[in-house]
């Protein structure tokens, strides 16, 4: 979690407890980590960006990282992916919350552009439809394997599409925020 959650936890304005999901986790001195806004873990050859995108929850996290098709000898299709930490406006008519949505989604947008991002993934599966894409791979067998299938993958979605998430999730955010009084 960032640490910007772990705090606002101890704090004890979790503001999502739910009998349904049981207690707010609680930090572990020397167990627990945080991250803070654009630090990295490097996991073998792939180096993996937090960065800070509140909204969904106030230190909500989105993840950047590198995607490769086929790693044989390192010639297989590569891709740049985010994983949008915050799916969902949860919590009412929280203008400063909505307000926090709806600037990490014009960042993450941002970084899109910058960063060449083709490969949008959520927090929650059925969101994005990664539950029917791994289907439809499992399913038909699609050969993703080399830069020449790279279009047959359904998690590469492109550079424009992505972008558009982020547009949609700023407009309907937006909007959720003039709706709300903000």
């Amino acid at each position: 979690m960032s640490n910007h959650e772990w705090n606002w936890l101890a704090a004890g304005a979790d503001g999502f407890s739910s009998p349904r999901w049981g207690e707010a986790p609680a930090r572990k001195v020397g167990v627990s980590i945080g991250v803070d806004d654009e630090t990295t873990l490097t996991v073998g050859n792939n180096t993996f960006t937090f960065y800070l995108t509140p909204g969904h929850t106030p230190g909500t996290l989105s993840v950047m990282f590198k995607a490769v098709e086929k790693d044989d000898a390192n010639d297989g299709a590569t891709h740049k992916a985010i994983l949008w930490g915050g799916t969902g406006l949860n919590y009412g008519p929280d203008v400063p919350r909505i307000k926090a949505y709806t600037e990490s989604a014009a960042k993450m947008r941002r970084l899109a552009l910058v960063e060449n991002i083709d490969v949008f993934l959520s927090n929650h599966p059925k969101r994005d439809g990664s539950d029917k894409k791994f289907a439809e791979i499992n399913k038909s067998a699609i050969a993703i394997d080399s830069a020449e299938n790279a279009e047959n993958n359904p998690f590469v979605v492109g550079k424009e599409t992505v972008m558009s998430a982020f547009d949609m999730l700023y407009h309907c955010t937006t909007a959720q925020m003039i709706k709300a009084g903000g």
